[in-house]
C-alpha cells in the first residue's frame, strides 16, 4: 500500500507556497512474506544474511561499489536467506517490491543500482530468477526508494532451495562513481515476496533453568517413561586373527583314465588349380553386306519471294553396319545407307508492302516449310561372327594333407575305488596346413574354324534427315506518318447548370512586411491574479518504536506505544496507515475497519491517553516485535493538494 502526501496531510493551508516537503516512506504492502538485508555474515562464502528478522543494530551498513562505464555490472553485495528459508515450492506470481537506500558519490551520468533475485540449491548451483532495477539514482546522500516488480507467472522452487539478492552497480559515467546500497539501523531496507506462507522465526534458546528441588520419594510407581531413542550402531569390530590352516588331507585315489583328446580338425582343402587358358577366338564372320542407300529426298517446292531461309541441316549418312567377326570365308559387302534427304529451303517471305501513311504495315507472310525427305532404306544385316570353343576345364588341384591326430592321453592305474572323473585332456594341436595343390594344366588351345561365321549384324537405320529450318519472318513495314490532327469541334452551347467548382489556387505569396508603427497599440488587459499557494510544510520524521513483545501472552490485544521521546498523540499520529508493524517476521495490514491486522486509539493526551495499537488477533508469547512510525511535524492549514504533492514514487518493471 503506497502512502503519498496526499493521504497524509490535511487542515486549511494560508498563505504564499512554499517549498515541497520531503516525501514520507511508504507504506508497506501486507501481502506477502518481507524480508531484511543484514550485515551479518552468512554460512556461504562473502554473502550476508537475507532474513526475516528486522536487524537491530543501531548503525547503518553502507556498502559500496565504484564502477565506471566501461566496467559493467559490478557487484555491491549479496544477500542469502538461511537454510530451510523460503521452504517453499513455489514463488506465487504477484507484486515485489524493494524498499531500499541508495545514493551516489557524484550524479554525473547514469548510475543504478540493478537487483539480481537467484535461487541456490543444496548443492550450490545459483539460477537466476528475475531482475529489478532502481533507474537513474541522482541523489548524492541516503534517499529512499520503492521499487516493484510484478511476476505474471510463478516461479518453481525445490523446497531445500534459498534465495539469493544480488546488488549490482552500473554507470555510463567514463569517470569512477561510487554507488551506495544502505541498510540496517534507522536505515533498513528490505524486500516483500508474494510468498503468502508464514515463517515461524524462533529467537535464541534460553539458559537452561536451574533444576528444582528432588521431590520425597514416593510409593506409588510413576508411569513407565517413554522408551529412548535406539542408539547409533557400533563401530565395526576389528576382523579376528585368520585360523590355523588344517592339516592337508590324504591324496585322493588316482583318476580314471581321462577322456580321449578331440581329433584335430581337418587340415584346409588345397588351393583349387587355376583356370585352363582361354580357347582361341574362333575365326572371323564375312563382313556383313552394306545398307542401300536411301533415296533422295523430294526438293521442297520453292517459296515464294521472301528472307533466304536457313539452310536445311544435312541429312546424317546411315550408320556403318556393324562389323561381322573375322571370317576366312568374305561375306557380301553390306549396301550403302541411303543417305538423308536434304531439308527443302524455306521460301522467302513475302516483303511486307509499305503501309499507307498513318496505318501500320502488314506482317509479311511465313515461309512454307519444305517437305520432308524420304525415310532411307535399312541396310542388311551383316554376318554374325562364329562364336570360338570354351577352353577346357582346369584340373582340380590334389586336396591338402590330413594334420596328425593329437596323441592319446595317459591311462590312469586301475583302482577298485572309482576317483573322481579326471578333467577332460587337452585338445591336440590342429594339423598343419596341407600343401597347396599344383596347377591344373592349361586348356588345349581350339583349332582354328573353316566353318563361315554367322551373318553380321544388320547396319542399323539411317537416320532421318532434319527438317529444313523455318523461313525467315518478313521485315516488318515502317510505321506510316501520323495524320494530320482533326479540326477543332464546334464549341457547345454554354450550360445552364454550373460545372462543379474548381481546386482552390495555391497560396499567395507573403506580403512584404509593413513599416514598424510610430504609434503605440493599446495596452492589454491586465491578467487575472494567480491562486495562492500553501504554506510550507516540515517533513515528516520517522522513527523506530519501543519494543514491546515482552508484554505478549496470546490474550492481550491493546499496547501503548511509544518511541526514545515517549508517548504519540492524535497531532503525530492521526491513522494506523504511519505506523509500521511487524509480528513474529509478518506485516500487519492497518485497518481501520477493525476487522483485520491492528487499528489505533486514544491519543487525546500524552500522559493519560496516548495512542494506543489495538490488534484484531493477540500476540502470542515469544513472537519478535518490530515497528516504525512516521511521526507528523506539521501544523496543517490547508485543505487542498496539488497534483504535484501527490505523486508516489513507485517504479514497475515487467517480467
Amino acid at each position: 500500500m503506497a502512502i503519498t502526501l496526499s493521504s497524509l496531510l490535511g487542515g486549511t493551508f494560508v498563505g504564499a507556497q512554499g517549498a515541497q516537503g520531503a516525501q514520507g516512506i511508504e507504506g508497506i504492502s501486507a501481502t506477502g512474506r518481507v524480508y531484511w538485508f543484514q550485515s551479518t555474515a552468512s554460512d556461504v562464502g562473502s554473502y550476508e544474511v537475507l532474513s526475516p528478522q528486522v536487524s537491530y543494530l543501531e548503525t547503518p551498513d553502507d556498502m559500496t561499489a565504484q564502477v565506471t562505464s566501461g566496467d559493467g555490472e559490478v557487484l555491491i553485495v549479496g544477500h542469502l536467506t538461511e537454510p530451510g528459508d523460503p521452504g517453499v515450492s513455489a514463488i506465487p506470481a504477484g507484486e515485489t517490491q524493494f524498499r531500499i537506500w541508495r545514493y551516489v558519490s557524484d550524479p554525473v551520468g547514469v548510475s543504478s543500482i540493478v537487483f539480481r533475485v537467484y535461487k541456490r540449491s543444496s548443492l550450490g548451483v545459483e539460477t537466476e530468477l528475475f531482475n529489478a532495477t532502481t533507474g537513474e539514482i541522482n541523489d548524492t546522500s541516503s534517499s529512499f526508494q520503492t521499487i516493484t516488480k510484478f511476476l505474471t507467472s510463478p516461479i518453481s522452487l525445490d523446497e531445500t532451495d534459498r534465495l539469493l539478492v544480488k546488488a549490482f552497480a552500473v554507470t555510463n559515467n567514463v569517470g569512477v562513481t561510487t554507488v551506495h546500497f544502505v541498510h540496517d539501523g534507522p536505515q533498513q531496507s528490505s524486500v516483500i515476496t508474494s510468498i503468502t506462507q508464514p515463517f515461524e522465526v524462533s529467537g535464541p534458546q534460553g539458559p537452561q533453568g536451574a533444576q528444582g528441588v528432588q521431590g520425597a520419594a514416593s510409593t506409588v510407581p510413576g508411569p513407565q517413561g517413554a522408551q529412548g531413542a535406539q542408539g547409533r550402531q557400533g563401530a565395526q569390530g576389528a576382523q579376528g586373527a585368520q585360523g590355523i590352516q588344517g592339516a592337508q588331507g590324504v591324496q585322493g585315489a588316482q583318476g580314471a583314465q581321462g577322456v580321449q583328446g578331440a581329433i584335430g580338425p581337418q587340415g584346409a582343402q588345397g588351393v583349387q588349380g587355376a583356370q585352363g587358358a582361354q580357347g582361341v577366338q574362333g575365326a572371323i564372320g564375312p563382313q556383313g553386306a552394306q545398307g542401300v542407300q536411301g533415296a533422295q529426298g523430294v526438293q521442297g517446292a520453292q517459296g515464294r519471294q521472301g528472307a533466304q531461309g536457313v539452310q536445311g541441316a544435312q541429312g546424317a549418312q546411315g550408320a556403318q553396319g556393324v562389323q561381322g567377326a573375322a571370317s576366312t570365308v568374305p561375306g557380301p559387302q553390306g549396301a550403302q545407307g541411303v543417305q538423308g534427304a536434304v531439308g527443302a529451303q524455306g521460301a522467302q517471305g513475302i516483303q511486307g508492302a509499305q503501309g499507307v501513311q498513318g496505318a501500320q504495315g502488314h506482317q509479311g507472310h511465313q515461309g512454307i516449310q519444305g517437305a520432308q525427305g524420304a525415310q532411307g532404306v535399312q541396310g542388311a544385316q551383316g554376318v554374325q561372327g562364329a562364336v570360338g570353343e570354351q577352353g577346357a576345364q582346369g584340373v582340380q588341384g590334389a586336396q591338402g594333407v590330413q594334420g596328425a591326430q593329437g596323441a592319446q592321453g595317459v591311462q590312469g592305474a586301475a583302482s577298485t575305488v572309482p576317483g573322481p572323473q579326471g578333467a577332460q585332456g587337452a585338445q591336440g594341436r590342429q594339423g598343419a596346413q596341407g600343401a597347396q595343390g599344383a596347377q591344373g594344366a592349361q586348356g588345349v588351345q581350339g583349332a582354328d574354324s573353316t566353318v563361315p561365321g554367322p551373318q553380321g549384324a544388320q547396319g542399323a537405320q539411317g537416320i532421318q534427315g532434319a527438317i529444313g529450318a523455318q523461313g525467315a519472318q518478313g521485315s516488318q513495314g515502317a510505321q506510316g506518318v501520323q495524320g494530320a490532327q482533326g479540326a477543332q469541334g464546334v464549341q457547345g452551347a454554354a450550360s445552364t447548370v454550373p460545372g462543379p467548382q474548381g481546386a482552390q489556387g495555391a497560396q499567395g505569396a507573403q506580403g512584404v512586411q509593413g513599416a514598424a508603427s510610430t504609434i503605440p497599440g493599446p495596452q492589454g488587459a491586465q491578467g487575472a491574479q494567480g491562486a495562492q499557494g500553501q504554506t510550507a510544510s516540515v517533513p515528516d520524521q520517522s522513527v523506530i518504536l519501543n519494543d514491546i513483545s515482552s508484554l505478549f501472552n496470546g490474550s492481550t490485544t491493546q499496547f501503548t506505544v511509544s518511541d526514545s521521546s515517549g508517548n504519540f498523540i492524535n497531532s503525530e499520529i492521526d491513522s494506523a496507515a504511519r505506523l509500521l508493524i511487524s509480528v513474529g517476521g509478518v506485516v500487519q495490514q492497518p485497518d481501520p475497519s477493525q476487522t483485520a491486522g491492528f487499528y489505533i486509539s486514544g491519543g487525546t493526551n500524552r500522559a493519560t491517553d496516548p495512542i494506543k495499537i489495538n490488534f484484531v488477533e493477540a500476540p502470542k508469547s515469544g513472537q519478535v516485535f518490530f515497528g516504525v512510525a512516521i511521526k507528523s511535524t506539521n501544523s496543517p492549514t490547508t485543505s487542498f493538494v496539488t497534483a504535484e504533492q501527490s505523486i508516489s514514487y513507485s517504479i514497475v518493471f515487467g517480467v
